[in-house]
């Protein structure tokens, strides 16, 4: 889905809707996995940072930069509306 669509972040959701997890082409290349092997929910990133709607663009720029992230999820009360990344900024 990632190369068909030229995305480098794909946000997870779960049954219910809900952001679960992350998995990013950088991050995917650094796994030593055979991904024809694997599940996304045993390799997406849990940990997730993520923004509001109503962040400034400076402050998810710095804590991209911070961070050294390449994107942030944007949620609105617990729901995934969007995604930033560095290529938006």
């Amino acid at each position: 889905i990632m190369e068909w669509n030229h995305i480098h972040h794909l946000p997870i959701k779960n049954n219910n809707g809900d952001l679960s997890g992350l998995l990013t082409c950088s991050y995917l290349e650094s796994l030593d996995v055979d991904l024809k092997e694997v599940l996304v929910k045993d390799i997406m990133i849990k940990e997730i940072t993520t923004v509001g709607p109503y962040t400034t663009i400076v402050d998810a720029q710095q804590l991209m930069e911070s961070n050294g992230y390449g994107c942030l999820p944007v949620c609105d009360h617990g729901s995934l509306v969007g995604i930033v990344s560095k290529t938006d900024l």
